[in-house]
């Protein structure tokens, strides 16, 4: 009905606009007119474009009109009024389904294992997928496309080892070391061993259990060894207790005991006692024996008495031998010593780089004898470096060597005396630095150290640099100069200047500057270093005054010792005797050979045991060879490194300096390394043999 006002309103406006209401008297021309009008509308399932498989796509469709028609008388036919269209879109998708998922059967495991190992393996089964295509509007949420990833098995897979033993046959019999029963003299053993072969075996996740993993133990047979000892040779000036002793093989452990002819004066010196031991021989070492303690019947010639020849003070005789007989059988040697007698001084070799010269049987001003008088002497360019090195050395008749110092008014004993009783010379040079020592107390021990200590090294030598005295060319390399800081302590002590102050840390150094441009005549080179030395305690002015504040620390308190002349590490200084003034005759002597410089004395030290500098001017000293030993201190060369005594030994050292190693002889020992002696056994103990090393060897 709506649709129908719609048209009849629509046919009333038509007729009005063609001039059919033009005035009040009109005429109709009517006609009669079929009227489609429309009358609704409808949709139909012509969705487009299409789907396809595995894809989502936006469809459209477009609705259709529904027309009714009616007959009507009308001046003039409208025409068809069409139906509006409407436009509807959807999303439509095809979706993959993975409806069923069964399994394929599983690979075979992966993953070699070597032998003797564990490792781990691994295998896999893919799905067996099966899918088809469902359609579902707007997307493919829920719907699974695929059955997943391939699953995997993994384990863990053993190469498992064990043993497999062969049991051998017995070996040959072998002497044992010791006895293994009580009643053995000596014993005998035998073994029986597996050889071991190794098998596999494969087990999971580990070798838990799997056996054996190792051989029995060695079978083991023990027996007695019949030992017997060939029968002992007939002792000269005695026998033994049992003639079966010389005549008979002993069995072991039978026991001789030496008798000595006493009547005739002799006795027995050293242990009666030999046994037969386990090793087929006597107890040995064996040096005991018959001693002749009667002494020889000796015949002295008479007296002589003779007029001296003629007018001489002397005369010539024969004086007939003296003869003697010993109980011995053999003939003794007479010796006549008389008016000889050796001298005990040895005539040592002179110092290097130096020469010397001796003198035997010389008087001193004092009327006393001396056996040797040597005068030692450096060659041009060397001198000594040890401040107690005299020039005059004096040996007396036992041996002793004295040195004169202080103009010869005061002999000083030099020890050792197997030693030689003069150093060594070594390089000279003349002196061309001075040196300042500081000391500054920085406060108490319980701040910093290490930050005071490197405020100050940093910031010591700036405020030098920046003092008026360094634009006089203090320490201008320019005009030859150098200046380093070197010795550096710190430490904690007490302020021996200020007593109500307790433990401070102290810091001390010694401030030096160097003469690049030195020259080798000290009379030029003297007032040089004096000049340094002046300029110091002008530095040491400035410091005293300035550096407190310049280092930023105002509590700093600084002390400067008397400024003197240096030596670079290694040289030591020395003052050569003579006359004129005393920089001139300043010399810097590097350490001889057979010394090192000790930084922290600044002197030179002697090499202790064990080590040896053939080198001057070194800053320590070289460790002998392994096993090997030096006799003393001050070694030279490594030639002065002898083969170190064992124990069961003991050092002997020559005159000529030599170390010779000797067997502890019966009735001693010695458990340790590099003795000088060997410990005698206990009272009524003794040892069977040399070179015993523990008192367990005393029986």
């Amino acid at each position: 009905m709506m649709s129908f006002r719609i048209f009849s309103l629509a046919l009333l406006l038509f007729a009005k606009g063609q001039g059919f209401f033009r005035s009040r008297k009109f005429r109709f021309n009517l006609k009669k007119c079929t009227i489609k009008y429309c009358s609704g509308t409808q949709w139909k399932d012509n969705w487009h474009p299409g789907v396809l498989q595995g894809k989502c796509v936006k469809q459209t469709r477009v609705s259709q009109g529904l027309y009714s028609s009616k007959t009507v008388v009308l001046p003039k036919c409208p025409s068809t009024i069409s139906c509006p269209s409407e436009k509807q879109s959807r999303t439509m998708c095809s979706c993959k389904n993975a409806y069923y998922c069964p399994f394929h059967s599983w690979t075979s495991w992966t993953g070699n294992v070597a032998q003797g190992t564990c490792g781990r393996q691994s295998r896999y089964r893919d799905f067996n997928q099966h899918t088809k295509y469902d359609i579902r509007q707007s997307n493919c949420n829920g719907i699974s496309s695929s059955c997943g990833s391939r699953q995997y098995n993994y384990r863990d897979w053993c190469s498992c080892r064990y043993a497999r033993c062969t049991l051998s046959s017995w070996s040959s019999w072998s002497d044992l070391s010791s006895p293994v029963d009580p009643s053995h003299c000596a014993s005998q053993s035998r073994t029986r061993s597996y050889s071991l072969t190794w098998l596999y075996t494969e087990r999971r996740s580990n070798c838990n259990g799997v056996a054996p993993q190792s051989c029995p133990s060695n079978i083991r047979e023990t027996r007695e060894k019949v030992v017997t000892c060939p029968p002992l040779a007939n002792p000269s000036h005695g026998s033994w207790h049992r003639d079966d002793c010389k005549a008979n093989r002993q069995s072991c452990r039978s026991v001789c005991l030496l008798q000595c002819d006493i009547v005739n004066g002799f006795q027995l010196d050293g242990s009666d006692r030999r046994e037969c031991l386990a090793n087929g021989q006597w107890s040995t070492p064996w040096s005991s024996h018959c001693k002749d303690v009667r002494p020889p019947t000796i015949t002295c010639p008479q007296s002589i008495s003779t007029a001296t020849d003629p007018g001489k003070p002397t005369k010539t005789i024969s004086i007939p031998a003296a003869s003697a007989v010993d109980n011995s059988g053999q003939q003794p040697t007479i010796t006549n010593n008389a008016g000889a007698q050796t001298v005990p001084c040895t005539y040592f070799e002179a110092p290097a780089y130096g020469v010397r010269s001796c003198n035997k049987n010389t008087s001193d001003s004092n009327g006393v004898l001396y056996e040797m008088v040597c005068v030692i002497q450096c060659t041009q360019g060397y001198s000594f470096a040890d401040p107690t090195a005299a020039n005059t050395y004096l040996c007396q008749s036992d041996g002793t060597w004295q040195k004169l110092l202080f103009g010869g008014q005061f002999p000083q004993p030099v020890y050792p005396k197997s030693q030689r009783p003069w150093p060594d010379c070594a390089p000279e040079q003349n002196v061309n630095a001075a040196k300042k020592n500081f000391t500054f107390y920085t406060g108490s021990c319980s701040s910093n150290e290490q930050d005071a200590l490197l405020r100050i090294r940093r910031n010591f030598l700036e405020a030098v640099r920046n003092s008026p005295l360094a634009k006089l060319a203090l320490c201008d390399a320019s005009y030859g100069q150098d200046c380093v800081v070197d010795n550096v302590r710190v430490y904690c002590g007490s302020n021996s200047r200020k007593r109500s102050v307790g433990d401070q840390r102290i810091i001390t150094f010694d401030f030096i500057m160097k003469d690049n441009k030195a020259s080798q005549d000290p009379k030029i080179e003297a007032p040089k270093v004096q000049k340094m030395m002046a300029d110091l305690d002008v530095l040491a002015t400035f410091v005293k005054n300035n550096f407190p504040a310049d280092a930023h620390m105002p509590d700093l308190q600084v002390y400067a010792a008397n400024s003197a002349a240096a030596c670079p590490a290694g040289k030591v200084l020395m003052v050569i005797p003579g006359s004129g003034p005393v920089l001139e005759r300043t010399m810097c002597v590097e350490c001889p050979a057979g010394s090192y410089y000790n930084k922290d004395s600044q002197t030179c030290q002697k090499c202790q045991e064990g080590t040896y500098q053939n080198s001057t001017g070194q800053m320590n000293c070289i460790p002998c060879p392994q096993g090997t030993w030096t006799v003393g201190i001050h070694a030279r060369n490594y030639t002065e490194c002898f083969e170190i005594c064992e124990p069961g030994e003991y050092t002997v050292v020559a005159e000529s300096g030599v170390m010779n190693c000797l067997m502890c002889p019966i009735g001693t020992y010695q458990p340790n390394f590099r003795a000088s002696k060997c410990e005698p056994c206990p009272a009524g103990k003794t040892t069977l043999e040399k070179a015993s090393i523990s008192l367990k060897d005393c029986h």
